[in-house]
């Protein structure tokens, strides 16, 4: 189901060094190094890159939830960000995976990763993952991808359903790293005053799918 990656200097080890030279942030730089400095370890790092990497980013602060229903926000995040598909994935770099949790297109009800003839868990990190996307997400920053330049499952299947653009934005709680990400595809690419609105309001409305007493209802 997925396409085969481009060819790309050091593999792995090449992308956490492309990681390390956009980090400039204190926890991120922390979880990112580690990766670098394991990553030597070629094979037997890659193998156990899960207990690595959860072992680096285990933290008390870092058990935030989502609400148990996300209608409500992900309707009123299409509204907002005129999104043609708005998605909601549980961000998990220990286990090196995203897990599908809700779902809706505009006017048409829900949306699942079938639709697209994709699985509900997809791989966080693989060979020839966008290193500046990755470290924006550790960064709790939001960040958007054209389809016509990627490649991988979800790229590559938004890309075959029609979709040229799609937004991602990490969902986190005070000072704690991103666990969730809200996806935003658009069948047509925005502007540069778009993106920026549809970020920002995006942004902003994440903080109401938190599961916390501190919700910005």
């Amino acid at each position: 189901m997925t396409d085969k990656p481009p060819n790309t200097p050091g593999g792995l080890t090449g992308l956490i060094g492309q990681i390390l030279s956009y980090i400039d942030k204190p926890w991120k730089a922390v979880v990112v190094a580690g990766l670098g400095i394991l990553a030597v370890s070629g094979y037997i790092f890659w193998e156990q890159r899960g207990a690595i990497v959860q072992m680096i980013m285990e933290s008390p602060l870092a058990k935030d939830k989502l609400i148990s229903n996300l209608d409500f926000e992900l309707e009123t995040m299409v509204r907002g960000t005129k999104a043609d598909v708005v998605s909601v994935w549980l961000f998990d770099l220990g286990a090196n995976n995203v897990t599908y949790v809700d779902g809706v297109n505009k006017g048409d009800g829900p949306w699942r990763p079938a639709d697209w003839d994709m699985p509900d868990e997809l791989p966080a990190i693989v060979d020839g993952t966008n290193s500046k996307a990755l470290v924006s997400i550790l960064q709790g920053k939001p960040f958007c991808i054209d389809t016509s330049i990627g490649w991988g499952i979800f790229i590559s299947h938004s890309r075959k359903s029609g979709f040229k653009q799609f937004c991602a934005v990490p969902i986190h709680g005070y000072r704690t790293p991103p666990f969730a990400i809200v996806v935003l595809s658009y069948k047509e690419p925005l502007d540069d005053g778009s993106k920026e609105s549809a970020l920002s309001y995006a942004e902003n409305e994440s903080y109401d799918m938190l599961d916390t007493p501190k919700r910005n209802r």
